[in-house]
């Protein structure tokens, strides 16, 4: 198993540089509490923020509802406080010209690190992380800060991004 941390930094890439004014915008930001059920409320908001006609969309929906979903399994979002509610987990979009980029911030923990696992072709999970490997080639990792951990993906906004064709190529490398 490969910790995420000895994979790309956080540093946004070289392709950050070809947005609006020299660096990427933001699209949108938003928090979500860290609950099972709010993993489909942000996937919609995904796809709304981006337009169902955007190049990359169904890759941000999948690739966002794996992050999301590993933040509140493996996190310490997810743990209730007095008053019984969970914390949060962050969604912040940026855009380029040329990429998207999608960045998930979570609490952080100190027992669980993103980590590659190869469960073998009958496992039940742990597909996210190889999906975001595949999908992104390689254009992902996790940088921990004072508030926790920003694990964070990037994708070309190319016309080859995002066709039913690109899905499932990615998905059969990742099936193995």
């Amino acid at each position: 198993m490969k910790p995420i941390d000895q994979l790309p930094s956080g540093q946004p890439s070289p392709h950050a540089q070809c947005g609006i004014g020299g660096g990427p915008i933001v699209l949108g930001s938003i928090d979500f509490p860290a609950e099972a059920h709010q993993v489909r409320t942000a996937r919609h908001w995904l796809r709304e923020l981006l337009g169902k006609n955007h190049p990359a969309v169904s890759e941000v929906e999948l690739l966002g509802s794996e992050l999301i979903t590993n933040s509140i399994l493996h996190s310490d979002s997810a743990r209730l406080d007095e008053c019984g509610r969970p914390g949060f987990v962050s969604v912040t979009v940026l855009s380029t010209s040329q990429t998207i980029r999608v960045e998930v911030t979570d609490a952080g923990s100190a027992s669980s690190i993103p980590r590659l696992v190869d469960g073998g072709p009958d496992a039940v999970s742990g597909r996210g992380l190889r999906l975001l490997r595949e999908i992104t080639g390689g254009r992902y990792g996790m940088r921990t800060h004072e508030a926790g951990r920003t694990m964070w993906f990037e994708l070309d906004c190319s016309p080859a991004v995002g066709t039913a064709e690109h899905c499932a190529s990615a998905r059969a490398r990742t099936s193995r």
